[in-house]
Formats: C-alpha cells, structure tokens, sequence
C-alpha cells in the first residue's frame, strides 16, 4: 500500500489498457471487458481515444429481447468526449479531480498527448496513503445514499433502468422474505451483457451473498474486506444486524477530501497520544499534518507558536522562522475589536474549542477570511499544554457567497435592489414609521409604451434603455430614500419620511422630468415617459402588500388620464378591475366545470441530451377566456381561497397520470410539480403528498416539488420539518431561488434530494451580459461544492446551451427544447429522447 505523498498518476497506470475501434459492437466490447476483468474499454480513432465505454454504461443495454441493440457500435453509445489527464498529476490531484468531474475513469495522456493508460477511482483509494485516516474512521461517518432495494423478482431490465435513472452503481438484492440475500452492480451488467442470455430474473444475475460488515467497525476494515473479495459494495448492518446501508469505494473517495483533513483535531489529540508510545506513530501524524490542505499552528499554553504546516506557509506568506515563538496575534488584521478576542477565549477557556470565521493579514500585507477552529490540548491531570489551530482561506467561497447575494438581492440588469430586497426595506420602514408616528411614501413606476422600444429597437437597445432610467431615479432620490426594479419596465420609490403631501407632487414631477429627458441610444435621441401611481402609509394601508397593490392601482389611473403623470391613491378609486371580476367569476366554477388540465414540459440532461423529468404545467381552457396561463389565474386562485383545492388537485392530477403511464410500461417518468412556498406550512400538505402517493402505488422518487420563494420560509421550523419529512419519503426538492446565507446553504445539502433552479429572467441575456454570466457560473460553481445538482429554466438559443454544458450545469428546460406537451405526447417525447440521446451528446 504506497503513500500517495509524492506519488503521480503515472506510477500506478494500468499501461495495458483495454481499447477498440469505433465500429466495435457492443456485444463484442462486453465479452472482451469481461474477460479481461476490465472496468473500461477506450475507443480509439487514428491513435487517439474519441471516447470511453464502462461498466456503468453496460445499464443502457437492452437485454429484454431486442438483441439488435447489442449490434449496435460503441461509438454510438460511449461517453465523449473521454476526459484526460496529464501524467504528472499527483494521486492526491487526481482523487481531487475524480469529485470535481463527477467520473471514474480518465485517460492518462503524456505530454504529446500520446494515450498512456487508463486509471480508475479504484486505482486511487488503493495507492491513496490514507492507513491513518481509516484506522480511526467508522464506517458509520460516511455520508451514505439511502440504498435502493429491490425484489430479487424483478428482472434486470427493469432493475438496470431504475439504476441509471437513479445514478446508482448498485442496487439491494431482496430474497422472498425481504431480507438482503446478494447485490447487482454494474459489474454485473456488464457480465450479463456479454453473456447474450438475455433478461433473467435480478436474484439469478445477483452478487451472492451481500458481504456486510457493522457500521461501528473501521472504514480500514471495510476496505480490507472490499480489496479481499475483489467486491466494490459491502452492505452496513446496526448492532442488532439490521440492513442499515450500503458502502462503496465511491463513497469513501468522496469522504476523503471532506474527512481526511476536517477532523484533525482528532488526530492531533492522537498525535500526542503516539508521541508518548511509538516513533512510528509519530511520522505516521506528522506525514499527516504535513500533507494536509488545511493551515496548522500548534502553541503552548502561553500562545507562542511552536509549530507551522506548510499549507500555513501558502496562506499566510509565512515561513516557520517568521513565528515560531511569536504570538497568533502577528496575524491580526485589525478589523475585530477586544471584545470579539475576549468572547473568543471565554469560549476556548470553557469549553476547549472555538470555531468561526475571522478576518487575517498576510505577510504581504493582504487581509482575507477564514473559517478557524481551535482546539484546547490537555495532559493527564486535565491540564492545558497547547492549541491547536486549523484554518482554511475562505476567499473564494465569499466571492461566491457576495455573487449570489447580489443574485438573489439585486436586479442583474440595473444593479437596483429586486422584488425582494424592496420588500425587506419597506418592511422594515413600516415597522419603524408604526413605532415612531411618522409617515411613508410608496411610488409605482411603469413606463409608457415601452414594448415599442424592444420590438422596434431590440431587446439590447431596451435594455439601455432602462439601466439609464434606472440611474435617473437614483439620481432624483433623497438620502435615505431608495429605489428598485420590480420586473421589466416597473420600479418602485420608497420615501422613508414624509412631511408633507406637497413633497410627493414635487418628487413624481421631478421623477417624470427626469425620465423624460431624450436618452441617446445607438446614435439616435429616444424619449420616454411613465406614469406613477402612489400610496401612503398610514393614510392608504397599513401593511406592504395593500401599499403595493394600492399604488399600481393609481398607476393605472395615471395611464388612463393620459400617461406621463402621477395619481394619488383614493378610495374612489375601483379596486379591482372588471377584467378580474370576470375572471375570477369564472374561477370559481372551474375546477367543478373539469376546465383545468395539465401539460408537460422536458426537462433535457446535458450531458446526453436526454429527458430525465418533466415539469407539470396546469392550464385552464375556458369556453369564453379561451386559454388561461397559469401566470395569470394561480395568483388570483391564492388570493380568492381557491390555492389548496387546487393544489389537491394539480397534485392527484400528476399522480393519476404517473399511474396511467406506469400502465403503459413507463415507470420511470420523473415530474416536477410547482408550488408555492406558503404551501410547506399548511397543516396537511405532507399527508397531502403521502396519500396520493401511497394509495396510488407510486415510487415517490417520480415527484420533485419545485418550491417557489423558498426563502420566504426557509427558516421556518414548519416549513424546515416539511421539506426534510417529504425528502425522507424520498420525494424530490428544488427551490428556483436560494440565499446564501449559511443556514440556508447548510440546510439545502442536508436535504437527501435536493436540486437547484436558474430561473429564466437570469438566464435570458446569457451569454451576452457578463454581470448575468458571472452570477450563473457562480451558483453553479457553489452548486458543486455543496453536492447539490442545477437545472437551468427558459433555454431559448445554442449559445446558452454551450455556456450551460460548459459551466457543468446538469439539465435544462425551455422551448428550445419543447413547449410543454399533452400526456399522450410524452411517451413519444421521453422514448425519442432515450434513442437517440448518445448522438445527441456527441
């Protein structure tokens, strides 16, 4: 077993590697893989690999009685383009690359890019010098994914569909008393494809028996008897030997990089432990400590450091003799007061630890975050004799972080505060104005004619058009006032203090001035005009919605007395509009008159072009409105009272057609339904959910709930407990918009299925505006360091596609992929897509 110190790629490479020509049929690249005893064969073209086929690949082979599938040539079914990696790299790097890319084989090239081998996750955990690490590791602190089990019944068609549905390696053999009697992997696929018997029930084409070992033992023993059987799976039994999991070599190349380095406070703890019993031991946790990727200082009681790693050195600029018997404080930036070092120290004094953030210098000057946890070393009699410090620069996870504030807070287009952000501002004035008696202005901006902008000048030029307008309202605001875009060519004023009600009639006049000065676009002179509604606080409404609502109200009075000017709120004036009347009369009845259907829109993987769910749309088709988007009627629906029959229905609507579908013979059809976020806190939604699921018979992983304004409710314990109940039960989670606050982010990966949306108003100027670009690749970017999978909404050109593949984004959605279609459509749709979605990657 070699330390991976020092140790590059090329010194462990399967040199003799297995390869093909392009016009090798699957069948024959099958039987020459199991003989082999290889995981992969490479496709190579005029001595250069075009593409990899692995044992994970074998899942798409059809072996239910179509034997013409098998003829078919691997070039149409391996994965390209292969991913290569020079042969200098480090085992460490590698491990570290295998996370990032999301596989298990890469093509070793040299620096001619001559094809050198081939080298697998298998490759690495066996040459990774991680001895240490596994010794003092259970089995139990791997994150595992609850395992799929199925009847030993089933036949392998079936099970290998579900398996590449669900990206599983492996799946739970169950016996005729339910209990685990083998496991079916890939590998054994892969013999089953090369065999050419055909489909045979999962209990004869099972790995027998399912090896296990308990979840309290080492993840060394673990891998000991994983190298020993020449297996990749071991089940996890509890102490009353119960099946509880399933581990694979995957799972602790995965933990590697989040536990090898992160619970070094332990093995500092043992480190002093083995200075007391073993020389041995001692290299073993200096090697340790040397090699990690986080910084460490060690000092004695008295705080002078005894003691820096090199990756101290790499952050901070620091060589050892710089510090060794100075204090931490030669690090100090400067930007915490006394207080913030004395709450630090209580806590190390009392309880032995410390762990947050803090801002530092570097040697050259530089202040920069990181995240830093102390930990308090005591003797025999309890005693402390040193602290030990381990820290990370968070620079880049901050950058992130302040991108998708401003995603989330601020417009893309005009660098205004959003929707949301103005909601948070005028909450917090009115709860200030109740307190101390003052009032409140609020102005509802709309351009006039704006429309005729974009359809005579394009998209661009109105886009100009109102980031200049936007600066034109800063440009109007008192200090103390703000200004935001709500959407497209609406912007609301905010007056914190109001004195006197001539104040509004001078700020709307200046604000229509304003905009009504010519704006140069594309060498010629434009000229705009809006019309402005306003509402007061307390005078017009007490509370931020009847405000809002209000003050569109009086806009609309505006543009209908002749535009370009402002309009006062007044109770005279007619609330709700007879349009809405009409459609809200015929609302009502709706559900009862069977108006409401339901169509679905693909959702495309990326990566092979193919249909992994579909988005339920609900539309409402009435005799004399014709059809209703449901942008237009869900609203009024929630307003009205009608938000939960509809939702019960839309709900056991999705359901019955998953039921219909699976008659059909498609029973791994995803969909994602859309619901609001006020939803999570009704008090029967999770029982809602359940009972269509359970009464039905459907595999709950065929439900995503797409919540909406998720961080409306994110930190609420209701709404928290509903999500969490509902991922449990194995339903799908996605949010279309996120914070990035810490809560939040750390309560989305604890979700078991949890996916992230761009919605489409962010996506709409990619790749053309670099702000938009930035934003996206920086969710995607914190998408992949917290695990979690993206889906981006609105995909309307090849450009975003390219830039979407590019940044890793996982699938997309929009009507350059399809509009939404009739259930009876989607059977074509999801069958097309899975033929041809190998060409489709290419």
């Amino acid at each position: 077993m070699g330390d991976a110190t020092g140790l590059i790629v090329n010194e462990l490479l399967q040199k003799n590697f297995l390869a093909c020509e392009p016009s090798t049929s699957i069948l024959e690249a099958a039987q020459r893989m199991q003989d082999m005893q290889c995981s992969s064969i490479v496709v190579m073209s005029k001595g250069q690999p075009v593409g990899i086929w692995t044992e994970a690949d074998s899942l798409k082979v059809r072996i239910d009685g179509d034997n013409s599938a098998r003829d078919i040539p691997i070039v149409d079914v391996m994965s390209a383009p292969v991913k290569t990696i020079p042969d200098h790299l480090s085992v460490n790097e590698v491990g570290g690359k295998f996370q990032q890319d999301s596989v298990r084989h890469y093509v070793v090239i040299s620096s001619t890019g001559e094809a050198l081998g081939v080298v697998s996750q298998s490759d690495i955990i066996r040459h990774t010098g991680i001895e240490f690490y596994l010794h003092h590791r259970r089995v139990d602190s791997v994150q595992m994914i609850s395992p799929v089990q199925i009847p030993g019944n089933k036949m392998v068609s079936e099970a290998a569909r579900e398996m590449a549905l669900m990206k599983r390696s492996a799946v739970v053999v169950l016996g005729t008393d339910a209990k685990p009697i083998g496991v079916f992997t890939e590998r054994d696929m892969l013999r089953l494809a090369a065999s050419d018997c055909g489909d045979v029930p999962l209990a004869e084409a099972a790995t027998k028996p399912l090896f296990s070992v308990p979840e309290d033992e080492s993840l060394y023993h673990a891998r000991r008897v994983l190298q020993r059987n020449g297996i990749r799976h071991l089940g996890v039994t509890d102490s009353s030997g119960q099946f509880t999991g399933l581990l694979s070599y995957k799972d602790l190349l995965q933990n590697i990089e989040y536990e090898y380095v992160r619970p070094l406070q332990a093995a500092l703890l043992q480190r002093v432990e083995d200075l007391r019993t073993s020389e041995q031991s001692l290299h073993l946790a200096t090697s340790v400590i040397d090699a990690a990727a986080e910084a460490i200082f060690v000092t004695d009681v008295d705080s002078r450091i005894l003691f820096v790693n090199p990756a101290f050195t790499r952050v901070t600029g620091y060589d050892p003799t710089d510090v060794e018997g100075r204090t931490p404080g030669i690090l100090r930036s400067g930007d915490h007061d006394a207080g913030f070092y004395r709450a630090m120290w209580r806590s190390i004094l009392s309880t032995g630890t410390w762990k947050g953030e803090i801002w530092n210098r570097r040697k050259n000057g530089d202040v920069y975050p990181e995240l830093l946890s102390i930990t308090t070393i005591y003797d025999d009699q309890e005693r402390p004799t040193n602290y030990v410090a381990t820290f990370n620069d968070i620079t880049d996870r901050k950058r992130h972080e302040e991108q998708i504030i401003n995603l989330a807070y601020y417009d893309s287009l005009t660098g205004l505060p959003n929707r949301r952000l103005f909601h948070d501002r005028v909450s917090y004035t009115l709860a200030n104005a109740h307190r101390h008696q003052h009032r409140v202005a609020l102005f509802f901006i709309d351009l006039d004619d704006f429309k005729k902008v974009n359809d005579r000048l394009g998209h661009e030029a109105g886009d100009a058009v109102l980031r200049e307008v936007a600066n034109r309202l800063a440009g109007c605001m008192r200090e103390g006032d703000s200004v935001a875009r709500l959407s497209g060519d609406e912007f609301t004023v905010l007056i914190q203090e109001l004195d006197e009600d001539c104040e509004l009639d001078r700020l709307g006049g200046r604000i229509l001035e304003s905009i009504s000065e010519p704006i140069s676009i594309e060498h010629q002179e434009l000229s705009v005009s809006a019309s402005i509604g306003i509402s007061v606080y307390p005078d017009d409404g007490d509370c931020l919605d009847v405000l809002i609502k209000n003050a569109d109200v009086a806009m609309y009075y505006a543009k209908e007395e002749g535009r370009q000017r402002c309009k006062r709120y007044s109770s005279k004036m007619d609330i709700s509009c007879s349009e809405t009347l009409e459609i809200e009369g015929f609302l009502r009845g709706a559900l009862q008159r069977k108006e409401m259907s339901v169509l679905y829109q693909p959702q495309v993987r990326l990566e092979d072009a193919r249909v992994v769910c579909f988005d339920a749309v609900p539309v409402w088709h009435n005799p004399y409105l014709g059809v209703v988007e449901p942008a237009v009627f869900l609203p009024l629906a929630r307003e009205i009272g009608l938000g939960s029959p509809f939702e019960e229905w839309f709900i056991g609507e999705v359901c019955e057609q998953l039921v219909r579908w699976q008659g059909e013979g498609m029973n791994s059809i995803p969909v994602a339904v859309r619901l609001p976020a006020q939803s999570l806190l009704g008090d029967d939604f999770i029982g809602l959910i359940e009972e269509n699921l359970s009464s039905r018979g459907i595999n709950p992983r065929l439900l995503e709930l797409n919540i909406s304004d998720a961080m409306e409710v994110i930190n609420s314990e209701t709404a928290r407990e509903a999500m969490t109940a509902l991922a449990n039960f194995g339903v799908g989670i996605s949010f279309d918009d996120f914070d990035s606050g810490f809560g939040s982010l750390e309560f989305l990966t604890s979700l078991p299925s949890c996916r992230l949306r761009i919605r489409s108003q962010v996506l709409k100027d990619v790749p053309k505006n670099e702000e938009s670009t930035r934003v996206i690749s920086a969710v995607i970017s914190m998408a992949h360091e917290l695990g979690l999978d993206v889906v981006a909404q609105g995909v309307e050109n090849e450009k975003q596609i390219a830039f979407l593949r590019d940044q890793g984004c996982t699938a997309a959605q929009g009507f350059w992929f399809g509009d939404a279609v009739s259930p009876g459509e989607v059977k074509e749709c999801f069958l097309h897509s899975c033929m041809c979605c190998s060409g489709a990657a290419r």
